[in-house]
Order: C-alpha cells, then structure tokens, then sequence
C-alpha cells in the first residue's frame, strides 16, 4: 500500500480553498489536513502534523500580487524550511520580480493558475517524494534567469536610485500605469515619466523587463541593497 501523504492549502478565500482541497483529495495517497488563510498561518498547528506539501492558492478576491505571495513564501519557509511548497499562481505574478521570492526561497514548485489538474498532481507526487517541479512559464523565467545573471557581470549593481525613483520603480513592478502612478503618488504625469526616465538611464535599462531583472539580482535582496520589501515588518 502507497504511503500517504500529508498536504496543508493555505488560501486567501474559503472558496478557493475548498476547490483545491477537492483536488488535492481526489487522490487517496494525499490527505489535507487543514485550509489556512495567511493571515492565520501563526495559529496553524503545525507541530501536530508531518507535512510533505503546503499548496498555496494565490488566486481570487482580494487576488494577492507577486510581493504578497513572496511573503507568504518567507512566513511558511520561517514555520518549516522543510516542507516543499507548491504554489499556485496567476499569470501576471509570473515575472522577473516574483521571480526573485522562489529563488530566494526555494519553493519546490511554482505553478500557473490555468495547469491542467492531473500536471497539478503529478507536481505535488513528486515534491512530496523531494523533487522539484515547476510550470512551463516558471522553467523558462528560471532559464533566461539563470543566462541574464551568467552574462550579466555587475551591471547596476554599484548605481543608487534616489528614494523618489525608487518608489516609482515599485509601482512599476505592480504593472501599474504611469498614469496610475501619479495619481497614487499626487504628481503630475509628466514628473512621473521623467522620474522613469532617469531611473531607466541610471540602471542602463529601456524597459520594465530590464527593471525586473535589475530588481531581482541587484535592488531587491541582490548586491547594492540593504531593503526588500518582500520581507515582512515588525
């Protein structure tokens, strides 16, 4: 008889968690033995169970960006650096930026939203066992990842924003508009743009491509930082 499998689903919505909890027990070698909110991972009894996987939904209302994800990454990877992590989410987290959060942290799968269920399976089959599985847009961010930062020598590493440009650069990261950016920040358009223009002409970059791959290996826990805004506050 197949050893079973103990899983934990953190989620940010009961909803969520309930469909992947009926997933996740379509196999009779998994057993999930709780739904946690993030929020209410502290009060979690994890001393009581020997998890082989947590599955963390990062889909639906309120939905959570990359950042938020990645800290939910550190908070179980500070409960129990042991246990594999699956986590499941949306297509525009996948980027350079959140990308940094599943290096860093080491998550044993990185998976988009839309994979079939039998592929979501078969990943949590093998981290279980201790292997590593990613999706196929993850594979290929951790590919030009790992070519960009072999060829990339200390490009941007020794340049400092100003902490103005650097709050624009953040924005930039969430995929917001320039537009939308002067509004959170009550400058004007034009201020904005020139902000991004300076802050691309420092970093030597054209484009947010260029500013997620600047943020994951020099501004973000990288060289030249001494911040990340993935790391949670007192």
């Amino acid at each position: 008889m197949e050893e079973k499998h103990s899983a934990m689903i953190v989620s940010w919505t009961k909803l969520l968690g309930a469909a992947v909890r009926r997933v996740v027990q379509s196999q009779p070698t998994f057993h999930v033995v709780g739904v946690e909110r993030p929020d209410e991972l502290k009060s979690a009894a994890w001393k009581h169970h020997r998890l082989d996987a947590v599955v963390l939904a990062g889909l639906d209302a309120p939905r959570p960006q990359g950042p938020a994800i990645a800290a939910v990454l550190e908070e179980l990877h500070d409960l129990d650096p042991s246990v594999p992590v699956v986590a499941l989410v949306p297509d525009e987290c996948l980027c350079m930026h959140f990308l940094h959060g599943i290096v860093r942290l080491g998550a044993a799968s990185c998976l988009e939203w839309q994979v079939d269920e039998r592929d979501f399976l078969n990943c949590l089959h093998s981290v279980s066992k201790g292997s590593l599985h990613h999706g196929p847009r993850t594979s290929e961010l951790l590919l030009e990842y790992a070519t960009w930062t072999n060829e990339r020598g200390t490009r941007g590493s020794g340049r400092q924003l100003t902490p103005k440009e650097r709050e624009v650069a953040e924005l930039l990261l969430q995929s917001l508009t320039i537009a939308q950016i002067a509004q959170r920040l009550g400058r004007a358009i034009g201020t904005i743009q020139t902000h991004c223009k300076r802050l691309y002409e420092k970093l030597g970059i054209s484009d947010r491509v260029g500013l997620y791959r600047w943020w994951v290996t020099c501004g973000h826990g990288g060289p030249g930082s001494d911040s990340s805004s993935y790391r949670r506050r007192p």
